[in-house]
């Protein structure tokens, strides 16, 4: 270090068409930083390196995945037809994907990615109770707080949900969620659910 424009440029020759540009991109990023941290010259605008990475960029296209489909209310029926909402697995997952799908959030805002990777500051629990009020027009609302989302960090965001008169209302779906996962430990994430034996786990 610093790293010369012909080491970056092999570097990326390396790489190149095995994975994504923009993995690419992420590792360079990475490398630049721990230059910046040792107050090393850093040589990644050279013009041999800006070539490879358009290099890397095109052959990187193979990686990319394909955009998914949106969700519809079909899919949601087709779901809802296969679960039995009395129990708690089944509870939980309806109760997930109506509330992800009409607060229009992530799905990682939601569940957790596995269980190791559950964190009280980046997961809703159910100490985090929603709270739920009757609107002017007589519809039910539900909130509840996240405490972290990719975009806001760990300021997180207020999710928020109206009732419908439909089989796909998220506040009945998640009112029944509660309801047939009683008692569960504040420290289980807030679609966790309760096991055959008793035990809880997260929505993962």
């Amino acid at each position: 270090m610093p790293a010369s424009p012909a080491l970056l440029a092999a570097f990326v020759g390396q790489v190149r068409g095995r994975y994504a540009g923009g993995t690419v991109r992420t590792w360079l990023s990475g490398i630049r930083a721990w230059h910046v941290m040792h107050q090393a010259d850093w040589h990644g605008d050279h013009e041999w390196v800006h070539n490879t990475r358009i290099s890397a960029n095109k052959k990187g296209t193979l990686f990319r995945r394909p955009l998914r489909a949106p969700i519809s209310l079909e899919h949601l029926r087709i779901l809802c037809d296969a679960l039995d909402l009395s129990d708690p697995l089944h509870a939980a997952i309806w109760a997930v994907a109506t509330v992800t799908f009409f607060s229009c959030r992530r799905l990682g805002e939601t569940t957790v990615k596995n269980a190791l990777a559950f964190n009280p500051l980046h997961h809703a629990t159910r100490a985090t109770a929603p709270s739920f009020r009757i609107l002017a027009n007589g519809c039910t609302s539900a909130s509840i707080r996240i405490p972290w989302t990719k975009t806001t960090k760990h300021d997180g965001a207020l999710i928020i949900v109206t009732s419908r008169s439909d089989i796909f209302c998220p506040v009945t779906a998640l009112r029944n969620h509660l309801s047939v996962n009683l008692e569960a430990p504040t420290t289980i994430s807030l679609f966790g659910f309760r096991n055959a034996d008793n035990s809880w786990s997260h929505m993962l």
